[in-house]
């Protein structure tokens, strides 16, 4: 925010606000505070701070690949007293995706001490990351975030040269450009999204 040249007042008071929440209910609240502070600036959206090289804007493919792999397999696999640390790590993330909403059940679930199925958030994501396949793309940005939400609808975790090499022929990439898609997407051979 300060990047951003938000006073210094606003800032403290809408962090302060956000952060003071003893549930995420009432950090959704909070978060109303940040959010107007935040359209100020933007869409209220993009939290990342501005910067001259646009070819490494923040790119919500990644934000949603991280949420897919944080709902699709890392709850799940995980006990339920250490879902809520673990969630707490993703709360920007989850906040820059307006996924929060859809969210909040799972996570007031698990605060709760009671496991609960994560699909709703998955059935969220998926479309999205179809919408920006779909999009037709503006420059080479645009194709690779596109390239990165196809990899990433097909990963299945770690994968050798010649399967890399392979899916990116699949989707019609060159291995350059496939490298370069994965790397906007965070998406890494060995640990899977991040």
């Amino acid at each position: 925010m300060s990047t951003r040249r938000v006073d210094a007042d606003r800032t403290s008071r809408a962090i302060e606000t956000w952060l003071a929440a003893a549930s995420w209910r009432e950090a959704t609240a909070g978060y109303d505070v940040l959010e107007r502070t935040l359209q100020t600036m933007g869409s209220g959206r993009d939290l990342t701070p501005p910067t001259q090289d646009h070819r490494w804007r923040h790119s919500i493919v990644a934000d949603l690949l991280r949420l897919r792999d944080l709902f699709g397999r890392r709850i799940p696999d995980s006990q339920v007293r250490a879902v809520p640390e673990l969630v707490q790590d993703f709360a920007g993330v989850l906040v820059r995706t307006g996924m929060l909403e859809v969210a909040l059940p799972i996570i007031d679930s698990y605060e709760r001490g009671e496991a609960h199925p994560t699909d709703d958030v998955i059935v969220e994501i998926n479309p999205r990351l179809q919408q920006i396949i779909d999009r037709e793309p503006q420059g080479r940005l645009d194709y690779l975030e596109s390239l990165a939400a196809r990899i990433g609808l097909r990963w299945k975790g770690s994968e050798t040269k010649q399967e890399q090499e392979d899916l990116a022929a699949q989707l019609g990439a060159t291995p350059g450009d496939y490298t370069d898609a994965k790397k906007i997407g965070g998406i890494y051979r060995e640990t899977g999204p991040r």
